[in-house]
């Protein structure tokens, strides 16, 4: 069901994040490697911020920042994600910002592009997936060893936002997001107004070599194309979701306005634990408009238009309700 949320702010008045980048926060706590990819074997890296013991003593939950960068591109620690890491570990998470295999792009010992769910083992969210179990139950030497509660939630933007819904949606388990925030993911890519959106011309062939339809094929001719309607989370989501919130901007600089709109709508249709805001052009600072960019920006409601919290607040407390057993 769709509920409002009172959001105090964890972080006190002045938040750790600048508006826009570069963001001005120190480097994470440590980083390491958290797992192999399938396939080649590829080593794949998560920065780790850790909450201070003192303040916040163990277990703490677990929040997997995925960056964005089109499934092309991207780093885990580009954008506002350091500040990300920083926000989470001060308000009691301990947080992991990760590597995952691009289909462009290539991190280091990367040789192999990897693309949509049926391209295994060459796949992205495989990468995630494997992410989320690391958290869950980390290896002996990790810096979340024996300091974790058990429950994993992601924040995830654009790219990342769909990985997080994928897994918010289609795992089981352990494999299973316990809650996510995903900044202006990417849900539904057979989507005909998103396809020929001519304001995000990188939208359609984004989402066509991700999901490996040929580039030549016309962006006007592609809605429910089979690859792009398989590669979509949207399809993912029953009424066993787990709860999920959708954060987009206003002339969002990376994602069509439809994806959270076609998401939502689901959402609503399930009677599935969801929230959803926007960041309006009022309140965005320096046109950042799109995912982690907007990390410290205020919102309104999706309905009405009534302002409704800063992103970082707003994230923080509703993750706050899914992964802790007590929120202030």
């Amino acid at each position: 069901m769709m509920f409002a949320l009172a959001v105090p702010s964890l972080l006190g008045q002045t938040p750790i994040c600048a508006r826009c980048s570069p963001a001005p926060c120190s480097p994470s706590t440590t980083t390491e490697i958290f797992a192999s990819s399938d396939g080649e074997g590829v080593p794949l890296k998560w920065d780790v911020y850790l909450p201070d013991p003192v303040v916040w003593p163990t277990p703490w939950p677990v929040v997997i920042l995925i960056h964005g960068g089109g499934f092309a591109g991207g780093a885990r620690d580009e954008s506002q994600i350091p500040c990300a890491g920083h926000d989470l570990a001060n308000a009691g998470f301990a947080a992991v910002s990760i590597d995952y295999r691009l289909d462009q792009n290539r991190i280091p010992g990367q040789n192999h592009l990897a693309f949509y769910p049926p391209s295994a083992p060459w796949d992205q969210i495989s990468d995630v997936q494997k992410a989320i179990d690391a958290a869950r139950n980390p290896a002996a030497g990790s810096a979340l060893y024996g300091n974790v509660n058990g429950k994993v939630g992601a924040i995830g933007g654009s790219a990342g936002g769909s990985h997080a819904i994928w897994w918010a949606a289609a795992g089981s388990g352990d494999d299973k997001l316990d809650a996510a925030v995903s900044l202006s993911g990417i849900y539904a890519m057979d989507d005909d107004a998103s396809l020929t959106d001519s304001y995000h011309p990188n939208f359609c062939p984004d989402v066509k070599t991700y999901c490996t339809v040929a580039p030549t094929a016309d962006c006007h001719m592609l809605s429910g194309n089979n690859k792009l309607h398989t590669g979509s989370p949207i399809y993912q989501v029953t009424s066993s979701v787990a709860p999920v919130f959708l954060i987009d901007c206003v002339n969002d600089g990376g994602t069509p306005l439809n994806q959270k709109i076609l998401l939502n709508a689901r959402l609503n249709s399930l009677g599935a634990t969801h929230d959803c805001a926007q960041v309006g052009p009022e309140h965005r600072a320096n046109n950042c408009n799109h995912a982690f960019q907007y990390w410290c920006d205020s919102t309104v409601t999706c309905d009405t238009g009534a302002f409704k919290g800063n992103v970082n607040d707003l994230a923080i407390n509703f993750l706050c309700q899914y992964l802790k057993d007590t929120c202030p």
